[in-house]
């Protein structure tokens, strides 16, 4: 469904990207609340696909004003990925979440609260 979403903001339909968006994040908290590892199931994997979801939206939300609490919440879910993943090598996770950190500093500067990113 992110895909979708993507996809849809990419052909300009934004409102349906939006749409899609809201559905994936929906999808992910409920796979992740019904996620048992003990079965097998990745719960860091799911929360990492989910961070990665947030942060794709955010990217795709033209109002820096809309996309900042997106992308902080992008980077609490790949912070929490990063927490489940004990001692990961996964050079990936690491990488999403300087992208998510670093789009946050970006739109703290065009928000005129650059002060905030430090924080």
């Amino acid at each position: 469904v992110a895909r979708r979403a993507d996809v849809a903001c990419e052909m300009g339909d934004l409102p349906m990207g939006e749409q899609l968006y809201q559905q994936a994040i929906e999808m992910y908290a409920n796979a992740c609340s019904l996620a048992d590892s003990r079965l097998g199931d990745d719960l860091p994997g799911l929360v990492y696909n989910w961070g990665v979801g947030l942060y794709s939206m955010a990217q795709q939300t033209p109002d820096p004003g809309r996309a900042l609490p997106i992308l902080q919440s992008a980077a609490a879910k790949l912070q929490d990925a990063l927490s489940l993943n004990g001692a990961t090598t996964d050079v990936s996770l690491f990488n999403a979440l300087g992208d998510a950190l670093a789009s946050q500093g970006e739109v703290l500067v065009k928000l005129g609260r650059a002060g905030e990113a430090a924080a």
